[in-house]
């Protein structure tokens, strides 16, 4: 109803799975309200082309791929570094494991939720949700562990770590693979071997 009440155009850009709603509880739910909603936008941008291609077979034609990126007003900051190897990011299962093989090396672990791991030890503490650029600028190498939604497309820390000029190191998925030139502009990991 609103639509009709004036002339603007309607974008959305997910950065999530579109498809599901997240919870703590496993596995997530449809997200059915929000889906019904997306024929009401002039065109939805998603960061990953997995889901670009879910929503076009369900017959969604306004879809678009946009990935992530960087705003260079923030990237790179001038600071020394602290740390050599960090991963910055929320808290999961998958990436504790990865982390915990990792055990002997000497790296940190920012974000939410690490301070209650079996990682707390190697945890620093920052506000998950303005100190990224910080934490990114004071490392010399990023890790990047994608969230189980990020099937081909790359979250923001990706973008952001190498605008920090930061090394990164990130699984080859394959929108990273699209968009960078291995070896030269990022590091692949395929398996905890190359870590």
């Amino acid at each position: 109803k609103f639509r009709d009440l004036c002339s603007a155009k309607f974008f959305l850009w997910m950065v999530d799975d579109p498809l599901i709603r997240w919870k703590k509880e496993w596995p997530p739910a449809l997200k059915e309200p929000t889906i019904s909603s997306y024929p009401l936008y002039d065109q939805i941008f998603i960061y990953d082309t997995f889901y670009v291609q879910q929503l076009k077979h369900m017959g969604l034609d306004n879809v678009s791929f946009l990935p992530c990126c960087y705003d260079d007003r923030y990237f790179p900051m001038k600071t020394d570094s602290k740390y050599g190897l960090i991963f910055y990011g929320t808290h999961i299962i998958k990436r504790e494991r990865i982390l915990l093989e990792l055990d002997g090396m000497n790296f940190r672990v920012a974000g939410i939720g690490w301070e209650d791991s079996i990682l707390a030890h190697r945890c620093i503490a920052v506000d998950a949700w303005n100190d990224s650029n910080l934490v990114y600028n004071q490392s010399k190498i990023v890790l990047n562990i994608h969230h189980p939604q990020s099937v081909n497309g790359a979250n923001l820390r990706c973008f952001e770590s190498m605008a920090s000029g930061r090394m990164l190191i990130t699984e080859p998925l394959m929108d990273l693979k699209d968009m960078f030139v291995e070896d030269k502009e990022l590091v692949f990991y395929y398996n905890i071997q190359d870590l």
